[in-house]
């Protein structure tokens, strides 16, 4: 069962205007087709997550993306989410980018790979509105 993420954050939220949420007719998701081990994976977030040295998400309305290695070792995340995410996860952003967990997940051959960015996809993010 999918999480439905922004009635979860609609709900516990400070109070705001209604949100529309769009409900496409069939799912975004393919089904998985070969066990996880035998897998590659990937992590997409919404946190605005960027490593140090990279350009900061500035202003609010910035849906620009920064590419951030699943190696745990690549260097500090920095968490720029203008919402009210919280101190605990700004202080270890382990927490909304398990990197070291998928690491270790792959290491015992729960999952087959972690995705590097040498993979090619065949679908694009949107561009950001002007």
């Amino acid at each position: 069962m999918p999480l439905e993420y922004l009635p979860i954050m609609a709900q516990n939220s400070a109070p705001k205007l209604p949100r529309v949420l769009f409900a496409p007719s069939k799912p975004a998701w393919c089904p998985i087709t070969k066990p996880v081990r035998e897998s590659r994976v990937a992590l997409l977030s919404s946190a605005a997550l960027r490593l140090a040295h990279q350009e900061p998400f500035i202003p609010r309305e910035d849906s620009s993306y920064r590419r951030v290695p699943s190696d745990p070792n690549a260097g500090e995340i920095i968490i720029d989410h203008h919402s009210g995410i919280g101190r605990v996860p700004k202080q270890d952003p382990e927490i909304v980018f398990p990197r070291t967990a998928l690491t270790a997940l792959a290491q015992r051959g729960i999952i087959g790979a972690l995705a590097s960015f040498k993979l090619k996809t065949n679908w694009h993010l949107p561009l950001p509105m002007t």
